[in-house]
């Protein structure tokens, strides 16, 4: 399930697998491999019309736990000459209070890198930004599409130019 392969001169869709719902489950790529760059968690809850998010991981969003990422993180650094993570989620701080959770372990276990992430202008707020800035952050890159509101309503994003230049200006 899940697959495509070629047979009979064609190439077919195997049946849909459902999404993996504990992401828990699988090992990190960090336990494995040396590298800056990590996800932890899949999916978005918007439905922005030109993303690929849900086609990639399906509706809806889905995170690794905090013990979880805070372990991979640490793995991921005890490999790499320069502590720098980049944070490719969808959308880090989707939800807020796991968000926190996890800019805390990163502080409560003393972990001591600097990261990035990508997010949403009409996610952040002052507290999630400090909390981000304390436990490493150097870099957010806000999904900004367009500053026109006619094309941001178009698109379905969901914020406005007003927004936008709120989030920068914070």
């Amino acid at each position: 399930p899940g697959s495509a392969y070629r047979a009979e001169g064609g190439v077919h869709l195997a049946a849909k697998r459902p999404s993996l719902r504990k992401l828990d489950a699988l090992t990190a790529p960090q336990h494995y491999f040396p590298t800056h760059i990590m996800m932890t968690s899949r999916g978005c809850p918007w439905q922005c019309t030109f993303c690929g998010a849900e086609t990639t991981w399906g509706r809806g969003f889905r995170g690794h736990s905090v013990p979880y990422v805070v372990d991979a993180l640490q793995q991921a650094l005890s490999r790499l000459s320069v502590p720098m993570i980049q944070i490719k989620d969808d959308t880090l701080s989707a939800n807020k209070k796991r968000a926190l959770e996890i800019w805390e372990g990163i502080e409560r276990r003393g972990v001591n890198f600097l990261w990035s992430c990508d997010t949403r202008v009409d996610v952040l707020d002052p507290e999630l930004l400090l909390a981000m800035r304390r436990a490493g952050c150097q870099r957010l890159s806000l999904g900004v599409e367009s500053g026109s509101d006619a094309i941001l309503k178009n698109i379905d994003k969901k914020i406005t130019a007003e927004e936008i230049i709120d989030a920068a200006e914070m």
